[in-house]
């Protein structure tokens, strides 16, 4: 039976671990060097902006109407024209706009007439739709 010279094996074992890492670094150097190639080449082109397309652009809101259809009669009561209504009419008695805290409105279409309470105090004023 031959013996094994062990050191010869390992010196054999060592040297073809060191060739993987050699042949390690050599591939990580070379992804390096890849990565570094890659963004100087996008820097020296100009960016354009990206174009916005139709299909981007935000759709313009809808417009929102509500009216009131009694006996016949329409009333436009947008909250819009109650609130500015309401306010018009608060301030022609003397009032202060910003002295309102809420508005509360009851529409009664048998008189054409929106009754208004400001912040709570009931008075029986109203304006006419």
């Amino acid at each position: 039976m031959a013996r094994t010279d062990w050191t010869k094996v390992r010196q054999a074992h060592h040297k073809r671990e060191i060739e993987k890492q050699k042949k390690i670094e050599a591939k990580r150097e070379e992804i390096i060097k890849k990565a570094e190639e890659k963004p100087a080449a996008e820097s020296t082109e100009a960016k354009k902006p990206a174009k916005r397309t139709s299909a981007e652009k935000k759709p313009a809101a809808p417009t929102f109407d509500t009216f009131l259809e009694y006996n016949g009669v329409q009333f436009d009561v947008t909250p819009e024209k109650l609130k500015s209504g309401v306010e018009e009419a608060y301030k022609a008695e003397g009032h202060r706009l910003g002295n309102i805290k809420s508005i509360q409105v009851y529409l009664n279409p048998d008189e054409g007439r929106a009754y208004y309470v400001i912040n709570g105090k009931p008075e029986d004023k109203y304006i006419e739709l």
